[in-house]
Formats: C-alpha cells, structure tokens, sequence
C-alpha cells in the first residue's frame, strides 16, 4: 500500500499516471491504509454536470461524458467488433 501510495503521489512529476477502479464499500475491506489514498484520488462521477475537484491541482471541474452524434454507426461498429472478437475467442 505504501509503494502504490508513493506512486500515486510522485509519479506525475515524472509521467507516470494511475487509472484506480474501485468502490469505496470494497475499499474498505483494506482498512485504514486505503483511505488517505482514496481521499487524494480524482473520483468521476457518471452523472453529467456534476462538479469535481481536483486534488492534486486544485482545479474545479464540469463533468460532460462524450456522447455518440445522433446517426452515427460508431458504436453500432465498436459493439460489433467486439462481440466478433468475443464469439472467436470462444471458439
């Protein structure tokens, strides 16, 4: 716990980036080591205009989830690759 800490908290300056998905009733599972770290972490909502804050910079930001342009065959495509890969991984 405290090597993904420091790496949370020093790895930015050097380009290193952590992407964390968790839920904060598992987390606790680990007890008191977990929580300062959840604390300092960026947490999105999925909730479109939602406020954040960013910890680690200070900023306030305003959540707009990207959305598929109405027409478009982008996800129509995206699921189809996928549920191809899926059927030939099962093969």
């Amino acid at each position: 716990m405290t090597q993904l800490r420091y790496l949370a908290d020093e790895g930015p300056a050097v380009g290193v980036h952590l992407m964390m998905v968790a839920d904060r009733e598992d987390a606790a599972a680990y007890g008191p080591l977990l929580d300062p770290l959840w604390r300092s972490l960026l947490r999105l909502t999925p909730v479109p205009d939602e406020h954040l804050a960013d910890p680690w910079v200070g900023h306030a930001w305003t959540y707009e989830p990207v959305t598929v342009p109405p027409g478009s065959q982008v996800l129509h495509q995206v699921l189809a690759h996928i549920a191809a890969a899926r059927r030939a991984w099962n093969r």
